[in-house]
């Protein structure tokens, strides 16, 4: 595995599927409106045949799973991610979903290249250094079909209101800060996905050594159960940003 700024998958296995499933379903599927930009929908009807979809750093699969009920039965839906451990058993998977073990900082395997309608990848900002994003980029291009469709959903950077700032708040942004809204509802359950996501990440710090104040799992759940009050009592609201890129690959 190449070098990597993640700390998500060195957290408990179990809380990060938890993380990803919640992530998707409660946040991200109502933040971008659906899975597919109508275009890419439509060029993938008008194949004429079953069309194949690769989603990057899959992570359990999920985003697969619900494209499952939108496309033909015999869509080739293909799932790579750096972390194996996330994947559920095949027998909770769609019959045409399959996950596999990959990393997407080296090439991928020559019988890759040229399979794919469509690479989906998202959320990679907590994994890739400044480096390392060209590389990936290029890595999901040589999956790509002539005329085939990546498409590319990042968060940008984060909205955080808490005024007045509490001290343990503070605290806690200044090692990381990953945040979600879009209404008052979607804000809400994107706190606590932030929530989730940072104590997941802070405890891969622990793990790692730590990290400033992060030298503990106490040092984790203390800060956390401040925070969690601070966001009950409206003290605080957090949001932010998702672009969303589209690229083609020359017919």
């Amino acid at each position: 595995m190449g070098p990597t700024i993640y700390t998500y998958n060195l957290g408990p296995t179990p809380v990060e599927v938890d993380r990803l499933e919640f992530q998707h379903r409660a946040v991200f599927k109502p933040l971008t409106d659906g899975l597919l930009p109508t275009n890419i929908r439509q060029y993938l009807a008008s194949l004429g045949r079953a069309p194949a979809v690769a989603d990057i750093a899959t992570g359990t699969g999920v985003w697969l799973s619900d494209i499952a009920t939108e496309l033909p039965p015999d869509a080739r839906l293909d799932g790579y991610d750096v972390e194996p451990a996330k994947f559920p058993p095949a027998s909770q998977l769609p019959p045409n979903v399959k996950l596999f073990p990959c990393d997407a900082l080296l090439p991928f395997a020559e019988h890759l290249h040229g399979q794919y309608d469509l690479v989906h990848v998202r959320l990679l900002i907590t994994a890739l250094n400044s480096e390392q994003w060209p590389i990936v980029a290029a890595n999901l291009r040589s999956l790509l079909r002539p005329g085939g469709y990546l498409l590319w959903a990042e968060s940008g950077y984060p909205s955080i209101s808490c005024l007045p700032m509490t001290e343990h708040f503070q605290k806690l942004i200044n090692v990381e800060v990953r945040t979600y809204g879009k209404g008052k509802v979607i804000q809400d359950l994107a706190g606590r996905t932030m929530l989730s996501t940072l104590r997941q990440g802070l405890l891969g710090m622990v793990l790692q050594g730590g990290f400033d104040w992060v030298k503990s799992t106490r040092d984790v759940e203390d800060i956390m159960v401040l925070v969690h009050r601070d966001l009950e009592n409206g003290v605080c609201a957090v949001g932010f940003e998702v672009h969303c890129i589209i690229g083609r690959q020359p017919s």
